[in-house]
């Protein structure tokens, strides 16, 4: 079969969840990353939420006999301290049902946002992320550091109150951009409202890994709202890719083997981290063993597969 990979404008989704994964199909298909409109010389079309085509090429597709795949890796609706979020959430929620109703195969990246699909009457099957590089991270000291979106200030906002202590170790803050409102809240939250110094990484495709680069504690700080529930562990994935130990506040990280902290233990786990070489090694050991299990490709490929020959 013939399948279609049309990307979008989120770096981690395209390579996370399309262009690696999919990769791995090869030797059983055909399988092609596209920026352009799709034509029915392919059997399979593949995206993340919406096609940058309008519904009604995709709806032509469909008629012609090619099977559409949607990938939904967030929520459907915006909670309100995102700052997408519009008061005519309709208006924001109709073309991603549109995509959803064409779709002759959901996938998602988590239980909980299966569950939540099912709700409106979408079955979905589960396919988690998987992460190709083998990037080295071997920095000389510690330095703790955050990788975000626009979408995520918020959810460091909820780890503002350590980030006011003197750790006496470098700070790095990836994925600001100053097209971003939320800019300014990002440095005032991770300089401890600025009376740290920070290093500022802004992102580009062909070096997104090199966000996390140095960084040897990192922060995944969560809500516990539906939409913030529904997102997958991506990021704390990447960390123990890399060798970072992950402290987070629960939520979507709830399951993983971050090491979990609150506002009173927080700054007293960080520094254990930093000054005690022992305690840092063993929660390092511990998050890149979860990360081996995890992003098997073995069982990640087959499962892709077993859902794209069902569309024959």
């Amino acid at each position: 079969m013939k399948i279609a990979l049309i990307q979008n404008n989120s770096v981690g989704v395209n390579i996370h969840r399309l262009l690696n994964p999919y990769s791995h199909l090869q030797p059983h298909h055909e399988v092609i990353m596209t920026n352009g409109v799709v034509t029915n010389d392919y059997d399979v079309v593949v995206y993340n939420r919406m096609s940058n085509q309008c519904t009604s090429d995709i709806e032509k597709l469909k008629s012609n006999g090619v099977k559409i795949v949607v990938d939904l890796d967030d929520w459907i609706e915006l909670p309100r301290y995102h700052y997408g979020y519009s008061k005519n959430s309709i208006k924001q929620i109709a073309p991603i049902l549109d995509n959803l109703n064409l779709a002759d195969v959901i996938t998602t990246s988590t239980y909980t946002l299966q569950r939540e699909l099912k709700k409106l009457g979408y079955n979905s099957e589960v396919l988690p992320n998987f992460i190709e590089h083998n990037a080295k991270n071997e920095p000389k000291e510690h330095a703790i550091g955050w990788v975000g979106a626009a979408g995520h200030v918020n959810n460091l906002f909820t780890m503002a109150k350590p980030l006011q202590a003197d750790y006496k170790v470098k700070r790095i803050l990836g994925g600001y951009t100053k097209d971003e409102v939320q800019s300014e809240w990002y440095l005032r939250i991770m300089s401890g409202n600025m009376k740290y110094d920070i290093e500022v990484r802004k992102p580009k495709n062909e070096n997104y890994i090199e966000l996390y680069k140095d960084i040897t504690i990192g922060l995944l700080p969560s809500f516990n709202d539906t939409f913030t529930l529904c997102k997958s562990d991506l990021r704390a994935l990447e960390y123990a890719s890399m060798g970072i130990v992950g402290v987070t506040n629960g939520g979507c990280y709830e399951r993983t083997k971050a090491i979990k902290v609150n506002d009173k233990t927080f700054e007293k786990t960080v520094k254990r981290l930093i000054n005690f070489g022992d305690y840092y090694s063993d929660m390092q050991a511990l998050q890149v063993e979860w990360f081996i299990e995890r992003n098997d490709i073995k069982k990640i490929t087959q499962k892709r597969l077993q859902i794209i020959d069902s569309l024959k």
